[in-house]
């Protein structure tokens, strides 16, 4: 679980909280009236991971080495739409996506070893997303205005 001043997860213009997904793992998801939780779609649907717009599935896993982190994806997806147009929030949701997937890895992963390469490997999707994500970012703002 997180610590108490880990909670007070507020970014520019979002509220978070943590809840329980499954058994031990947490995960940090929107305060917002919107946002149902545990959302059906994560539970029924297997992959959340990419944008849309892409064939995406060649170059977006929903696993790393093995582990599912659709999960993460969908929150940080629901993130996003919900985020205002700035460059905080865009940020914000991109870091509570790392404090997600770190926090699926580290409760899922049976190993240090693979507990390591997990996390290694969700430091550069990370990276990837909050380098390369910011156009579809800004391309999902234009569409929706007031998402």
């Amino acid at each position: 679980m997180l610590s108490s001043l880990s909670l007070m997860l507020f970014g520019p213009d979002m509220k978070t909280k943590e809840v329980r997904f499954d058994g031990d793992l947490y995960l940090v998801v929107p305060d917002h009236p919107s946002f149902e939780w545990p959302a059906p779609s994560v539970l029924r649907f297997p992959s959340c991971c990419g944008p849309e717009k892409w064939n995406n599935k060649f170059y977006v896993f929903d696993n790393v080495y093995g582990l599912r982190i659709s999960p993460a994806c969908f929150v940080h997806d629901v993130m996003w739409d919900l985020a205002e147009p700035t460059w905080g929030d865009f940020h914000y949701s991109n870091s509570i996506f790392l404090h997600n997937l770190l926090s699926i890895i580290n409760s899922r992963s049976e190993s240090s070893v693979l507990r390591f390469m997990r996390r290694h490997r969700a430091y550069k999707y990370y990276e990837a997303i909050d380098i390369f994500g910011a156009k579809y970012f800004w391309e999902l703002k234009k569409e929706n205005p007031d998402s």
